[in-house]
């Protein structure tokens, strides 16, 4: 297993869409299926951005959450993985950057009106490799 360069992160996250984003619920953590989009801060940084429904269980606002998204390849037994850690915020008309509403996610499933954003305070990435390279040559299958 190896480290991902926090700018290899940066870049995996943004080459993707959907992802799932982690908050707590009754004292137990649970992950939703998200559409996201990564969108510069005005101070340089960068930011998740998702909508939800209003009253969902996501409609959470200055509080803790993950954010993770992956690839695995089983065929080669690798794959990657990327982790945000961070805080959730709402994006109120009067509290929401300028530079957050030109940049929708544009979820899958309607109805979902309450922006979200995402200040990460920890991007971290790791891909594993097999250390054995498997041949994907299956005998059985010409027999």
């Amino acid at each position: 297993m190896t480290e991902i360069a926090t700018e290899e992160c940066l870049g995996l996250l943004s080459a993707h869409e959907v992802g799932r984003l982690c908050v707590v619920d009754g004292g137990f953590p649970l992950a939703f299926p998200v559409n996201y989009r990564v969108v510069p801060g005005g101070d340089g940084g960068a930011a998740l951005v998702v909508r939800t429904r209003h009253g969902s269980v996501l409609d959470q606002s200055e509080t803790r959450a993950g954010f993770e998204i992956d690839g695995i390849d089983p065929s080669t037994s690798s794959g990657w993985s990327v982790v945000v850690r961070g805080i959730l915020h709402h994006a109120d008309a009067s509290l929401t950057p300028p530079w957050l509403r030109s940049w929708d996610p544009r979820p899958w499933v309607g109805d979902r009106d309450s922006w979200l954003y995402l200040t990460p305070v920890e991007v971290t990435g790791r891909r594993l490799a097999s250390a054995v390279v498997e041949w994907a040559f299956a005998v059985h299958g010409y027999l």
